[in-house]
């Protein structure tokens, strides 16, 4: 099963009336046209973070842009994850990204032992 989501964004959710309205936008019938199952009905996050939380699945939501901060942030605490800034557009921004989804990973996998290893293989010399 899923032992854990990193969200990583730059822009806040949509709220339920952003999603009724876009979704409105298209019009019912092209949803239902979609050969996407998970097209086919409204999705709203709040519902799919509370699943997440009954699972006991933490968000780790890392946020590109401080428009999303709060947002994420929040999302995170609900689900007992770590949120972050996530500079993408530093010389090292993609380094970072994969330190980070590899960190989370490996600890959900092995624990402190292989992330440690990770960490003095591929991060020596780096903070974090």
């Amino acid at each position: 099963g899923i032992s854990q989501v990193i969200l990583i964004g730059d822009m806040p959710p949509n709220t339920r009336e952003e999603v009724i309205s876009k979704r409105g936008s298209m019009g019912e019938s092209y949803w239902q046209s979609c050969q996407k199952p998970y097209l086919l009905n409204a999705t709203y996050y709040e519902q799919e973070l509370q699943h997440l939380k009954d699972q006991g699945i933490p968000v780790h939501a890392f946020y590109v842009r401080e428009s999303a901060k709060n947002s994420f942030e929040s999302i995170a605490t609900e689900s007992n994850g770590q949120s972050d800034f996530l500079n993408v557009n530093l010389p090292n921004g993609a380094e970072h990204l994969t330190n980070v989804v590899s960190l989370r990973i490996l600890d959900q996998a092995g624990g402190e032992d292989f992330v440690q290893s990770y960490k003095e293989k591929f991060m020596a010399g780096h903070i974090g």
